[in-house]
């Protein structure tokens, strides 16, 4: 996609990116700030509504899939606001919703917006700045943990007081209308013929080891995370008996300490690299997870929780920026890839957390969802071996 030329026509698409992955972070980290209050409210176990969760992010995964090859073929903006016209349908179905049945009706369509909004923003910042690509998806991901500490902090006042669940839906609904209004203003040319995605040479990008070793990386570390992001409220809650407020104020702990790591991360020189970054980040949450054994009391959990959410800090936007460099076509296709193939750790996250708190003592729980980091960390340290393509080759999608 050409960049708009003017600033003001690159800063408003930009604004708009921004402020759809807030809103995809809302999607994402609602439920499971208030995971035991609904399963209560439906009489289910926590773990069995948490499946819910793992259906969003299926429909996040196949969304992702193929809005970014749209986004490629027709242009953003119409892709853009199809995800803004999904989340709020999803969080309407939430705000209305009696059970299970409901609940996974509303992921679908939150899964299905949230898809979009998440990894076709990254690509889209990415084509706006390329010159401040490290700075700028690390923003982006500052933005998502905004919108990851904001609504666990309110709910966590606001639940005990006596406020519905609901309400927060019937936020995030409003927040949808308003983020569909912007993409509808926003200038995103559709892409010239010579950039719209062909089938073949897709297909040859992904098979590189340059695309393959990302994905991997990636959905190592979206294990770990979101085992974390899902059941932090849950485990303090029912396994270390943590007040209400502190289990869901430990959430937005989580990701106030990781938006601390990513503001650092976005002044990082460009120069530095990637892999070397993704393999230190990784190492270090591995090491803050594992930590968790010897922790019988919650305050000091929530402290190990606040720790490995400063570790984490800047991996996922390192690792979809590396995957830039190394793949500079098809920014909506292979970025969207990517990010579906990351979001199988949201999806296997769930029935593994269940079967781990069901069958293993619990201080082997987080030691044990660690253990994808230390591949990840690997991984991250082979792929600084693989050549990158020439600069020439990588500046050549910007200077179109």
């Amino acid at each position: 996609m050409p960049a708009p030329t003017s600033s003001f026509g690159r800063l408003l698409p930009c604004l708009a990116a921004l402020f759809g992955i807030f809103v995809f972070a809302l999607t994402a980290n609602t439920l499971p700030a208030a995971l035991p209050r609904v399963a209560g409210e439906f009489g289910l176990e926590p773990t069995v509504l948490a499946r819910t969760m793992s259906v969003q992010f299926i429909a996040f995964m196949i969304t992702t899939l193929v809005g970014g090859v749209l986004s490629d073929r027709i242009g953003k903006k119409l892709v853009f606001c199809a995800a803004a016209l999904f989340a709020g349908l999803g969080a309407w179905r939430w705000a209305t919703a009696d059970g299970l049945a409901e609940g996974m009706q509303a992921a679908v369509l939150l899964g299905m917006g949230g898809g979009i909004l998440e990894s076709i923003s990254s690509a889209l910042l990415s084509d706006l700045y390329p010159e401040r690509r490290k700075f700028l998806l690390n923003l982006a991901q500052v933005f998502y943990c905004a919108g990851a500490i904001g609504g666990p902090f309110l709910m966590s006042r606001l639940l005990p007081a006596g406020v519905s669940w609901r309400v927060f839906f019937v936020a995030i609904m409003i927040a949808s209308v308003l983020l569909l209004l912007l993409f509808a203003y926003s200038h995103m040319p559709p892409p010239e013929a010579h950039e719209r995605v062909e089938a073949a040479k897709l297909l040859a990008i992904v098979r590189r080891a340059n695309f393959v070793l990302p994905c991997i990386i990636l959905y190592c570390y979206v294990l770990s995370e979101s085992s974390l992001g899902f059941f932090i409220t849950t485990y303090l809650k029912q396994h270390l008996a943590a007040p209400e407020h502190w289990a869901i104020v430990a959430l937005s702990i989580f990701w106030g300490t990781m938006m601390v790591g990513r503001m650092i991360c976005a002044v990082l020189p460009e120069r530095l690299s990637y892999e070397k970054l993704v393999a230190l980040l990784c190492g270090g949450g591995m090491v803050c997870m594992m930590v968790q054994a010897w922790l019988p009391d919650w305050r000091f959990s929530i402290a190990a929780f606040a720790c490995t959410g400063l570790a984490f800090a800047g991996a996922w936007p390192l690792i979809v920026g590396l995957t830039a460099i190394r793949n500079p076509r098809y920014s909506g296709s292979v970025i969207g890839l990517l990010v579906a193939i990351g979001a199988l750790g949201c999806v296997t996250s769930p029935p593994l957390m269940e079967l781990l708190f069901r069958f293993v003592p619990r201080t082997l729980v987080w030691p044990i969802a660690a253990l994808p980091l230390g591949l990840g960390v690997v991984l991250s340290l082979v792929l600084l071996r693989i050549p990158a393509p020439p600069p020439t080759v990588a500046a050549e999608p910007a200077a179109k």
